[in-house]
């Protein structure tokens, strides 16, 4: 609990056009798959955890003057999931 994602959700029930509902689960269809609300924080939160991890590998790497191919190779990822970050943060903003 605790973390800014999880609060409840309001539904516009005028636009869908379903039987009112004050608060409860959003979902949407992408692709073939359902995805809610809250398994786009648990993967955010998931995705963030990875990024930090890579951060203390990467610095590790830098206090010992480590191969700095390695290092590039951590940054990139390190980027990589910034961006997926970015991407699903932006899906977890549709249901809002």
């Amino acid at each position: 609990m605790g973390n800014k994602f999880s609060r409840p959700v309001r539904h516009n029930v005028r636009k869908q056009r379903q039987e009112p509902r004050q608060y409860g689960t959003v979902q949407t269809m992408e692709g073939d798959r359902m995805i809610t609300r809250e398994k786009l924080i648990h993967h955010i939160e998931t995705m963030r955890e990875r990024h930090d991890d890579l951060d203390k590998q990467i610095k590790e790497l830098y206090e010992h003057h480590a191969n700095d191919l390695k290092v590039e190779e951590l940054k990139k990822k390190k980027l990589k999931l910034k961006d997926e970050i970015e991407q699903t943060s932006s899906k977890l903003k549709k249901f809002d």
